[in-house]
């Protein structure tokens, strides 16, 4: 994808997703996490709900894999490249709404892609 020009969103979508995809990480003391999610029959509030899957990062290969004693746990993931356009544009309403919120997406996209990051403009 390096051509020197800046990709689509179906191209980013489709880099990010052949990359494994997104993880939405849940933080917080691992020894109780392990606990709550030993119990298959309660959700982080407490009600009956899916136990979350557990990750640890691969240092040959600096990503993420599935491992059952892993201290990342996933509250959420995509792996499909349409799913993670139609959160791009849900994304895209917030950000016209807050320009913060832009440069917080396009910060955490460009780090995911390897690109340098660009700072804001200064405030008039």
């Amino acid at each position: 994808m390096s051509t020197g020009r800046t990709p689509s969103i179906k191209q980013v979508c489709e880099k990010i997703i052949a990359q494994g995809g997104m993880i939405s990480a849940v933080g917080g003391n691992i020894e109780d996490l392990t606990k709550a999610n030993a119990d298959p029959n309660t959700d982080r509030r407490g009600k009956q709900g899916k136990r979350r899957t557990r990750f640890e990062i691969d240092p040959e290969r600096s990503e993420v894999i599935p491992s059952a004693d892993g201290s990342i746990f996933a509250d959420h993931t995509i792996t499909n490249a349409g799913t993670l356009r139609a959160r791009y544009y849900e994304a895209v309403e917030i950000a016209k709404a807050d320009r913060r919120a832009w440069w917080f997406w396009r910060t955490c996209c460009r780090q995911l892609l390897d690109f340098p990051t660009k700072q804001p403009p200064a405030r008039r």
